[in-house]
């Protein structure tokens, strides 16, 4: 965000379905003010990549610029929502927006918050409860996405890269 000090940024995190966190704004300072807001938990569990880019894509057809850009950041496979990732890729690439796929994370074991029935799991305090789980990364499908609407893939399995990838696209 601070990389782009004249873009209009908007933001749409999702889990089980998108949200959007914030619209498009030139106003960074409560564009991050709003990040910060963002917090496991807030939808349901899940990870529905082609239904949030589907709707950035949306957000990003309805505004008047020389140019999109879409940067999808996700840590898993799609496996929730109502939009299948190939779709939404084949909709980025006819509405002409610049795509990149940032897949961040890892094949294997790795903490994440505990789900049950009745939400997400804490303790006395508020606070996420945490468990070692198994964790399938698809980079396969994200590769998919980027071929399909021309985009590019990166790759980021901790901070340092992921700090490169932002730069590179800035």
């Amino acid at each position: 965000i601070e990389g782009r000090p004249n873009d209009r940024i908007g933001i749409i995190a999702f889990g089980g379905r998108p949200y959007v966190v914030s619209p498009m704004t030139l106003d960074h300072e409560w564009l991050l003010q709003n990040l910060e807001r963002v917090r496991i938990g807030l939808v349901e569990d899940g990870t529905a990549i082609g239904s949030a880019a589907a709707a950035a894509a949306n957000r990003l057809n309805d505004k008047k610029s020389k140019s999109h850009v879409l940067v999808l950041l996700t840590d898993g496979e799609n496996n929730a929502g109502k939009v299948p990732p190939t779709t939404a890729a084949e909709a980025i690439k006819a509405l002409k927006i610049h795509f990149y796929a940032i897949g961040a994370g890892i094949n294997g074991i790795a903490p994440g918050p505990v789900y049950t029935r009745s939400g997400f799991l804490t303790d006395l305090s508020g606070n996420l409860v945490y468990q070692n789980q198994p964790v399938h990364f698809n980079e396969a499908g994200l590769k998919e996405m980027t071929q399909i609407a021309d985009g590019k893939f990166f790759r980021s399995t901790d901070l340092r890269p992921l700090v490169q990838i932002f730069g590179d696209i800035a």
